[in-house]
C-alpha cells in the first residue's frame, strides 16, 4: 500500500513539471498551438486524476491502519480473556478434585481429616492468610462438632516462641459439619519473629469420633504442601 502511495506522488510531480515547461515555453514563444492546448489539457487531466487517486489511496491506507489497531486490540482482549478462562479452569480442576475426595470416602479411613492447610502472603507487610480444610469419611455422615488449634512455632530472637494464630486472626476455629467445613482468614506476625513450623489440633466434641494432630513445616505450609 506505500508503495502505491509513493507511486502517485511521483507520478503526479512528473505530471506538474510537463506542465510547468509547457507553460514556460508558451511564454517564451507569446504562441499557442492547438497541439500545445490540447496536450497541456490532458496533462492537467491526468494532475487532476492522480490527485484524486492520491486522495483514496491515502485514505485507504489510514483505514487500513485504523483497522490494524482495531484488529490488534481485539486479539489482546481476546488473549485477556483467554488468560482468565485458563485460570478459572485450573481453579475448578482443582475444586473437582476436591470435591471428588469428599464424595469419595473408600479411599480414606472413617473419622475427620485435615485435607488440607496453606499460608499465603497477604498485601501488608508480615501479613498472612490462612486456608484450612476439614472433611469427615463415614458411611452415614452425621454432624460433627469440635474445635481446631493451630500454633505457630517460631524463633524470636534466641528464644522459641508459640502463637496461636487463630486469637492472631482475631476469630475462633470452632466448626460444626456434616461433609466438609473451610476456614480461612488473615493474621499477622510480630516484628522478630521467624516461623518455623505449625501444629494443628483437630479436637471433636461429638462422640466416637478420633481427633487429628499434625505438624508441617512453615514452608510446607507456604508452598499447599500441609
Amino acid at each position: 500500500m506505500r508503495k502505491g502511495v509513493a507511486l502517485a506522488l511521483a507520478l503526479m510531480l512528473l505530471c506538474a513539471a510537463g506542465v510547468g515547461l509547457y507553460w514556460a515555453g508558451y511564454r517564451a514563444s507569446g504562441t499557442a498551438s492547438t497541439h500545445v492546448r490540447e496536450e497541456l489539457s490532458q496533462l492537467s487531466s491526468q494532475v487532476d486524476y492522480l490527485q484524486k487517486r492520491n486522495q483514496e489511496l491515502l485514505d485507504k491506507n489510514a483505514q487500513l491502519g485504523r483497522a490494524g489497531e482495531i484488529d490488534r486490540e481485539a486479539m489482546r482482549r481476546v488473549q485477556t480473556m483467554l488468560n482468565q478462562m485458563q485460570g478459572k479452569l485450573a481453579d475448578l480442576t482443582e475444586e473437582v478434585s476436591f470435591y471428588r475426595s469428599i464424595v469419595s470416602p473408600s479411599k480414606l479411613k472413617p473419622g475427620l481429616h485435615l485435607q488440607r492447610f496453606e499460608v499465603n502472603a497477604g498485601a501488608a507487610k508480615r501479613e498472612y492468610r490462612y486456608h484450612l480444610v476439614l472433611t469427615q469419611a463415614q458411611d452415614k455422615h452425621k454432624v460433627v462438632k469440635g474445635r481446631v488449634d493451630v500454633q505457630i512455632v517460631g524463633r524470636s530472637g534466641a528464644q522459641t516462641k508459640t502463637l496461636d494464630m487463630g486469637k492472631l486472626a482475631g476469630n475462633g476455629l470452632d466448626f460444626s459439619f456434616r461433609y466438609f467445613h473451610d476456614f480461612s482468614g488473615s493474621f499477622t506476625l510480630p516484628e522478630g519473629f521467624v516461623p518455623q513450623r505449625v501444629e494443628i489440633k483437630v479436637t471433636p466434641f461429638t462422640r466416637r469420633v478420633a481427633g487429628v494432630t499434625q505438624t508441617v513445616t512453615w514452608k510446607q505450609a507456604m508452598t499447599g504442601e500441609g
